[in-house]
């Protein structure tokens, strides 16, 4: 019984960060552009070792992460809203595991639902959270 209500509880999150994702859509900044696409295409086309510092000093972070992000932009390209879901997916996992420890936390059972909601919305509208959740994150 406790599996299918995390199920419910997860595939819920998933579509409330999809149908955020969507509606958020914006250009991607230079930040995005700089690193994050450029690494992953750098790992790619073998020019980490030939480009010096086109990024800052992000040049030099670990590339494997942003391969998966040049990979899925590459071959999503003309599904853009697929790619929003499929990145949206992080914020889901986040906010499940969010969820868990709320759920650990609160013992009380007279109050526990509402406290873990409360919770919840607290880390959906969390500052942190909010400038994460853009393209820039995509």
């Amino acid at each position: 019984m406790e599996k299918n209500i995390n199920f419910k509880v997860f595939l819920v999150l998933f579509f409330l960060c999809g149908i955020a994702a969507i509606l958020h859509i914006k250009a991607p900044s230079w930040d995005w552009n700089s690193y994050r696409y450029y690494n992953g295409w750098a790992f790619f086309n073998n020019r980490l070792d030939i480009d010096i510092m086109p990024a800052l000093f992000r040049s030099y972070f670990n590339p494997l992460i942003d391969a998966l992000f040049y990979l899925t932009i590459k071959y999503l390209n003309n599904y853009p809203v697929i790619f929003l879901l499929l990145h949206s997916l992080k914020f889901s996992v986040f906010l499940f595991l969010s969820y868990k420890i709320y759920l650990h936390i609160y013992k009380k059972k007279s109050t526990k639902v509402a406290l873990v909601i409360y919770s919840l919305i607290l880390t959906i509208f969390s500052p942190i959270l909010i400038l994460e959740f853009s393209f820039d994150s995509q």
